[in-house]
């Protein structure tokens, strides 16, 4: 007997597919950053955790396959943890995406004081 996939699992096979080949590139761009950055600075120390941030950061699973490829924690952040904000499911879905526009709001110009480390 056939089995058939639905449509959902046919679409995410896909997307899964098509995702891979951007993925793979990210993490080498991302290593190759990390590696100039440790030339130009002199630096030795490893990296302790990656942050993912806008829009870019709600790709399904992006997280963990940077964790798997790389050996570092990675963490999707939330802006929404540095403001108050209505309990909107929709709002905490996107968090991610607001980061830009939630960082530029927090900070006074010329005022870096307001905004806590990550």
């Amino acid at each position: 007997e056939m089995e058939t996939m639905s449509d959902a699992e046919t679409a995410e096979q896909v997307t899964s597919a098509l995702i891979q080949g951007v993925d793979e590139q990210l993490h080498v761009e991302m290593q190759r950053s990390i590696d100039y950055f440790n030339t130009i600075s002199g630096s030795s120390e490893e990296i302790s955790k990656i942050v993912l941030t806008g829009g870019g950061a709600m790709l399904k699973n992006l997280d963990k396959y940077l964790n798997r490829q790389m050996d570092i924690p990675v963490e999707i952040f939330n802006p929404l943890d540095y403001i108050e904000h209505p309990d909107d499911p929709e709002l905490l879905k996107n968090a991610s995406a607001y980061a830009v526009a939630i960082g530029l709001a927090l900070r006074k110009a010329g005022d870096s004081s307001a905004i806590r480390a990550v």
